[in-house]
């Protein structure tokens, strides 16, 4: 694409249609038609209550490229996990979360796309204020931010690229985040649990507690996420290799000058009533 999307595009351009059939193989027919099989089966089950919009059921079609059994797996899947941490992880809205967002510079995303039109989230572990916040808070946001950006059907064929900055953590920082079984868990709902196309995880600044951490993880990884999970230490010329300047922040050696995280945190507190409709969802019955 000549120039890149803003974060929030909705809708395919032709660009994004042509590469949709280039890479998932869909076309217009396969489209409507996996759209079409995967409602059907959706519906004849009677313990699922979830979104059948077509933008919805694309998430996972796309993620499987049009599989529609594989999709129906991850749709399955992914409501059987929001359903088993519904009161934990699932179950706020985002003014539930306004401390994380609002008050600690933890999140960001470039207000544009790449040239090839995923989007770029960057997250800042030592800026999370650990004695006002726990995991289960960031955990959250992450989730409420995934469910926003994956009804972007430009993020449904392109995938994200996640900028991890480890940089300036704690003990206390350690205890929450490096430990392997919270590793673990995110690694399983990664892989199992959400439909999104990861395109590259950077890890910059990481200590080397994280590297024994990833040498117990690393063989529960599927080969294609191996492959897209890169550390670069302190060296920011390694992550600029990968992710374009114009995209990151200054504090990561960017273009855009200091995190400012304002247009993100607008849009993110407009959802709470999104939110809450997405938390009805779940495999606890159809209302009668």
């Amino acid at each position: 694409m000549a120039r890149s999307l803003p974060l929030w595009f909705k809708g395919l351009t032709p660009e994004l249609k042509k590469l949709a059939e280039d890479t998932l193989g869909e076309t217009q027919e396969v489209r409507d038609t996996s759209i079409l099989e995967l409602r059907r089966l959706v519906e004849d089950l009677p313990d699922v209550r979830t979104r059948t919009d077509d933008v919805f059921l694309l998430r996972f079609l796309r993620t499987k490229k049009h599989d529609v059994r594989k999709s129906l797996r991850l749709l399955l899947n992914y409501h059987a996990f929001r359903d088993s941490q519904r009161g934990r992880l699932v179950g706020r809205t985002p003014s539930d979360v306004r401390h994380v967002v609002q008050d600690m510079d933890v999140v960001f995303y470039a207000p544009r796309r790449t040239h090839r039109g995923s989007h770029v989230a960057v997250y800042r572990a030592g800026s999370f204020d650990i004695n006002r916040a726990t995991a289960e808070d960031l955990v959250s946001v992450v989730l409420m931010v995934g469910e926003m950006i994956l009804d972007c059907e430009a993020t449904q064929v392109c995938g994200g690229i996640i900028v991890l900055d480890m940089g300036g953590m704690s003990m206390k920082h350690y205890t929450q985040f490096c430990t392997t079984r919270f590793a673990s868990f995110v690694v399983s709902v990664v892989q199992d649990c959400l439909p999104e196309r990861l395109k590259a995880v950077h890890i910059v600044n990481e200590p080397f507690l994280l590297h024994a951490i990833y040498k117990v993880i690393g063989p529960l990884l599927k080969k294609k996420l191996k492959e897209r999970v890169h550390f670069h230490g302190h060296d920011l010329s390694s992550l600029h290799e990968s992710v374009s300047r114009e995209l990151l922040p200054v504090e990561l050696g960017g273009d855009l000058g200091p995190q400012d995280n304002a247009e993100f945190r607008n849009h993110f507190f407009a959802q709470d009533s999104y939110i809450e409709s997405i938390n009805k969802y779940g495999l606890e019955g159809k209302k009668k």
